[in-house]
């Protein structure tokens, strides 16, 4: 992969690769359950929900930020178990501009793996396109 973003079309075309794997990192500030609540009101096939608050950070002391980093091992885990492989082209997606799936993007390449990008427009591009949308529940981890 040589580019950070990847487009909805490009993205169709490569979802049913068996070294893809597709994250919905939708959240909202304001309300952390929304995140998962659209997931559940439709996703991109095959994509996996991570949760912002609790998957991409790490528990709040009072005195770490809003969203402190998760430990790097447990984080490492969490993708492992989620069958993210150094051969893995991971793709992160939102409806927010591209904020959380550039958080993941960077979190991913944190750990170096390189193989990963961010879904040009989101999901409005996705839904834009016309693409098929998903109401399947969330692969088991």
């Amino acid at each position: 992969m040589t580019t950070t973003l990847i487009s909805a079309a490009d993205l169709a075309a490569r979802l049913d690769t068996p070294d893809v794997r597709v994250f919905d990192v939708r959240h909202d500030l304001t309300n952390h359950a929304a995140g998962r609540q659209a997931y559940d009101a439709g996703h991109i096939p095959g994509a996996r929900y991570l949760d912002h608050e609790t998957e991409l950070a790490a528990a709040k002391t009072g005195k770490n930020g809003r969203h402190p980093l998760p430990d790097r091992a447990q984080f490492g885990a969490l993708v492992a178990a989620h069958g993210v492989t150094p051969s893995t082209l991971v793709v992160a997606y939102d409806a927010s501009g591209g904020m959380y799936a550039a958080h993941l993007w960077w979190m991913l390449r944190w750990l170096s793996h390189d193989q990963v990008a961010v879904l040009d427009g989101g999901w409005q591009a996705w839904t834009a396109a016309g693409l098929p949308v998903s109401h399947d529940a969330a692969p088991a981890v």
